[in-house]
Order: C-alpha cells, then structure tokens, then sequence
C-alpha cells in the first residue's frame, strides 16, 4: 500500500501531463504520488492522507468525486486544485462540485507559475502578499482608499501608469476593470457592523462618504512584464465564499462570457472574472480579505489565452 501522509497526490488519466505535473511538484518539498483514475486514487486514499490534491478537470465532476475530497480535506488534507491543462470548455458541474476553492485553467506550457505558487501556498499555510505572484523587481505600488468617490483617484492614477507601460488595450481595459470592482467590492460589501450586518452595501456608489479606520482598503499593484496584478484588502475578512461560487457558477457561460441574465448584484465580479488571468481570494475570517486579480500582459497569440479564468479561495484556517 503505498503512504500518502505529507504527500501530493495527482489523480488525471493522461501519462504525459502525469509527467509533466509530478516534474511541477516534485521540488515542493513533498513526495509525488501519481494515480490514473479515481477507483485507484480511492486505493491509495487508504493508506493516508496527502498534503494537496491535484486532480484533472474531468475526474472531479464525477459525482462519486465529491465523497473522496471531501474526506481527504476532512482528514487533514490542505487542499484540492483542480487542473484544466487545455483550452476546452470547462464542465459546466465544476461550480457545482462540494469542496471547490481551485482551479487552475491554463495551458501546459506555462501552468508551472500558477501550480508552484498555488501548491506553496497551500503548504507554507502563507497567504497573503501580492508577492507571491510577481517575480523580483516587479514595479509595486499601493494606496489607501479614504473614501468613497476615492476610488476615482485612485483608478486615475493607474489609468496613467497602466498608459505609459504601454499594456495592450485589452490588458488596460481588464486591469482598471478589475482595480475599479475590487474596490467597490471592498468598500460597500466588506465592513460589517456587531450584527454582522453589511451597513455600506445599500449606499448608491455616488454618494460621496469618508471611510474611517478599519473601512479603509488598500488598493496594492504589481507587474513583472508576465502578469499585472491588482490586489485590494480589506480588514474585515467577511467574505462569503460559497456565494461567490455560486453566482460565478450562474452568471458565466461555459465560454467565460457574461450572460445577460447575470445582471445585478454581483455582475461587476463576475465580469471582472471573465477578464483576468487569475482571480485569488485569500481569506482570514472576521480579519481581512485580500483579492488579486491577474492579468497575463504577454503578447501570447489569441488561441493561447484559456477560456476561463482560474479561480482561487484560500483560507488562514478553518472556516
């Protein structure tokens, strides 16, 4: 029976992107354990509990799926990514699965960044920091958001900055998409009063308002010439992450594309989602929030670009 504890366990039917996945994580610091199907991930699921889980698109909408994650992540197991490694159309069940907080959805080439940082995170149980995503020298900068109508500042000076890096207008247009909702999001859906009630979210967006103390985010952003990044956090850590799921689930064709229907509370996220690279959530509960969103600003040509975005919650500790 081979020993899983303290592991990574991959489970996807195709030997070359078994090889090219356990050549990923084999210098994570973890043995790699490698099974072709879910009936032989359930036999070696016996003999321990792995570190992370790494599973094929296609295996984790098998129905019977949900009842091996879910007892490995009840035994211990730090958490399941789930791997779209080409550019077909994601299964519309994925965001409907139990225990989804993953997924990475990007060609084989270059799934290496993502995986890495994905699979670390999990491991070194280091959440936070816009860092994380950006390789050294990356051109940073930050600002706090002191009140309502300061966002438009704020959007006005990345506007300038994402200009004069010369960022293709599709990257622009997706950068100061998502820096605009992100904030929005952070500032009228994350304070909460002692009830638990969100106090700002019925406040209209032109209603001019100063932020005091903890209602304050900061807006932080980064490129290395790969990805621009965006992150905004908030000190309140009142996310709610199965609502999130659930509406991305509803409000995104299997394309990635909007539906017209999605209109309403909720649209602006899931707009911001079908126009990144990456959309990460890090989560220490009733502290802060952080939310990144990446944009790939490399001149790949437009077949390389994956259909949807990858999709990350991670959590400080149990929720």
């Amino acid at each position: 029976m081979v020993e899983l504890d303290g592991s990574v366990l991959i489970v996807h039917p195709d030997r070359k992107t078994q090889r090219i996945l356990a050549r990923i994580l084999g210098s994570v610091g973890r043995r790699v354990v490698v099974a072709d199907g879910l009936d032989a991930a359930a036999a070696v699921l016996a003999g321990g509990t792995p570190d992370v889980l790494v599973i094929g698109t296609d295996v984790r909408c098998e129905p019977r799926c949900d009842a091996v994650v879910d007892a490995a992540l009840a035994a211990g197991c730090l958490g399941c990514v789930v791997v779209q490694e080409d550019r077909a159309a994601l299964p519309a069940r994925l965001f409907e699965v139990s225990s989804f907080h993953h997924l990475i959805s990007a060609p084989l080439a270059v799934i290496v960044e993502e995986l890495w940082v994905t699979v670390q995170k999990l491991l070194r149980r280091e959440l936070f920091g816009l860092d994380k995503y950006l390789g050294w020298g990356a051109t940073l900068g930050e600002t706090e958001i002191v009140s309502t109508h300061d966002r438009l500042r704020a959007l006005g000076e990345l506007t300038t900055l994402v200009d004069e890096m010369n960022l293709g207008r599709r990257q622009q247009q997706a950068v100061l998409l998502a820096a605009d909702e992100l904030v929005l999001n952070a500032v009228h859906n994350a304070p909460v009063d002692a009830h638990d009630q969100r106090y700002l979210r019925e406040l209209a967006r032109d209603t001019p308002r100063d932020l005091v103390g903890r209602e304050r985010p900061m807006l932080r952003w980064g490129c290395d010439g790969r990805v621009f990044a965006i992150a905004v956090r908030d000190a309140y850590g009142s996310i709610d992450p199965a609502v999130i799921v659930r509406y991305l689930g509803k409000s995104l064709a299997t394309g990635g594309q909007v539906r017209a229907e999605g209109a309403g509370a909720g649209i602006g996220l899931a707009m911001t989602y079908a126009a990144v690279t990456q959309l990460v959530f890090d989560v220490d509960p009733g502290r802060a929030t952080e939310t990144i969103a990446l944009v790939d600003v490399r001149p790949w040509p437009p077949s390389v670009v994956p259909p949807l975005a990858s999709f990350h919650l991670f959590f400080a500790r149990k929720v």
